[in-house]
């Protein structure tokens, strides 16, 4: 494996302990210890790699997470505040209009009256699918992420899991494949839309190197 990839790796395993622990306190200290670097270095490769600062990395999260607390559920400002670390329910206000150019008040109340009209056009007489849910373990995933619009990103994601497929010469008829769309587009940007393509990895713990860009990695899936 070349420095490179090396480097890869290593902030790639940050970006999902990030996601993990969203709703704690997270230092450069802490996030450079699970890269193996020193604070300096690792804020210098983090930034070279995600193109933004680790900083900013981890707000814009928070800030797109609780977006889509404010859209789907009915908790309050000061919970969603608090879940996404800030001391007060202001300083998150602040922040959250900064990001998103509006208050989480007017936010809220803007998708609630969407929400509304949405659900009147879909009581409108047709035809309903039938809803099926279906909760899954915790598992252990082998992944490959790829970056941008969902029209294009899994696509790619799912070309370069194929040929990894190929090169390990894995059996297919015992694999399960999962298409995970992180992120909603109407919060996100594009070019940060976040897409895995991934495969159960009960079998693949004899694999040593990853793959590249942005790479295979075993992570774990809560559903």
């Amino acid at each position: 494996m070349d420095q490179a990839e090396e480097y890869v790796r290593r902030v790639l395993k940050v970006m999902i302990y990030i996601e993990e622990n969203l709703d704690e306190e997270l230092t450069m200290e802490e996030l450079s210890k699970v890269a193996c670097y020193s604070p300096f270095h690792f804020h210098r490769i983090f930034q070279a790699i995600a193109g933004e600062t680790v900083h900013r990395y981890v707000k814009r999260l928070r800030m797109q997470t609780a977006a889509g607390k404010l859209r789907y559920t009915d908790r309050s400002v000061t919970e969603i505040a608090l879940d996404a670390n800030f001391e007060t329910p202001s300083a998150f206000t602040k922040a959250f209009k900064q990001f998103m150019g509006s208050s989480p008040k007017n936010y809220q109340s803007l998708y609630a009256a969407v929400d509304i009209m949405t659900q009147k056009i879909k009581e409108l007489s047709m035809i309903k699918p039938d809803k099926i849910e279906k909760s899954l373990p915790d598992m252990h995933l082998l992944f490959i992420r790829r970056y941008g619009n969902y029209i294009q990103s899994p696509w790619s994601a799912w070309q370069a899991m194929i040929g990894f497929i190929n090169e390990k010469r894995l059996d297919r008829s015992k694999m399960r494949y999962f298409g995970i769309s992180h992120d909603d587009p109407q919060v996100t940007s594009e070019d940060k839309l976040r897409y895995d393509a991934a495969i159960l990895a009960v079998f693949l713990c004899n694999i040593r190197h990853p793959v590249f860009l942005i790479g295979c990695f075993c992570y774990r899936v809560e559903q």
